[in-house]
This record gives structure tokens, sequence and C-alpha cells, in this order.
């Protein structure tokens, strides 16, 4: 038995429980490019459970200030930059803590909230 799990954004979190047709819904998101096929074909298993969980951010809204971010590599103050769907935030590595203050700052200034952001020490092995 599988199960997956589907992150659907608070906002229509109600809205898309209550019309009870999610692989409806994902095949068409899948048209438009936000699902691959496998997760759609998985869904489609007779012995799957399909879970559901409210997130605050949409994985698009994650990604697009991921790029937003990718600027802060040249400042050699972060080591890391993801889009972390099962955290749901941005996830950033730094070699130091204490570079946070800067990299909120920069966020910030960007409109990307601080309860988006993930910060943690991260570094790079040679």
């Amino acid at each position: 038995m599988e199960v997956v799990t589907i992150a659907i954004a608070n906002s229509n979190y109600q809205e898309v429980i209550s019309t009870g047709n999610v692989l409806q819904q994902l095949i068409q998101a899948s048209r438009d490019g936000y699902v691959s096929v496998p997760a759609i074909l998985a869904i489609q298993e007779n012995d799957t459970i399909i879970r559901y969980v409210s997130v605050e951010y949409t994985f698009a809204q994650l990604d697009a200030w991921r790029e937003e971010l990718l600027p802060l590599f040249s400042t050699e103050l972060v080591t890391m930059i993801d889009a972390d769907e099962r955290a749901n935030r941005v996830s950033i590595g730094t070699r130091n803590l204490s570079d946070s203050e800067v990299i909120i700052d920069y966020a910030t200034q960007r409109g990307i909230p601080i309860e988006a952001l993930n910060i943690i020490e991260f570094r790079l092995f040679n």
C-alpha cells in the first residue's frame, strides 16, 4: 500500500477538499505543468491512500522566492538554497549562523516573509 501526500495551500484547502474530485484537479494541474504524470498514476492505483495536508505556501511560491535569493551566492554567505516542499520553507544554508541577519534583511527587502525561511548552518566539504 502506498501513501501519497497532497499539499494544498491554505487559501485553497477547503475548496479543493470539498469538491471531492482531487484526481480531476490533479489531471488539470498536470496539463498545466504543476504535477508530474507519475504522481497521478500513483494516485490511481487501487491500494493508494491519499493524505491531504494544508500548507502555508505553494511550491511555486517557494520556488519563486528561491530564485530571488540566488544572488546571495555571490556574497559567499550562502552555501545552499532550496525550495523545501516538505518543510514548506525556503531552506538557506550558510557557513555561519551569525550571517542570518544579513540573509533575512536581503529576503525581507524582496518581500519574502521571515516565516518562509529556514536558515541552517551548512558547510560544503572539499
